[in-house]
């Protein structure tokens, strides 16, 4: 496979993906890496106050944050 083919395998333009527990660590490397993959995502934890800290650090990344 070729750069091209592995990057339509994961694009995500267009995809809205909702993440649970997107503060944790796990979860906000996932939401990092879907927004990455051009996806808008939506996250949802019990901590809201990660959650601000989290859109904080992905803010500039392409994609919508939904929190």
């Amino acid at each position: 496979m070729d750069l091209k083919e592995i990057t339509q395998l994961y694009d995500f333009t267009g995809k809205t993906i909702v993440i649970t527990g997107a503060t944790g660590v796990l979860g906000g490397e996932i939401a990092c890496a879907l927004l990455g993959c051009g996806a808008n995502i939506a996250m949802m934890d019990r901590n809201t106050k990660l959650e601000a800290d989290l859109v904080k650090r992905i803010d500039s990344t392409v994609g919508r944050v939904i929190v």
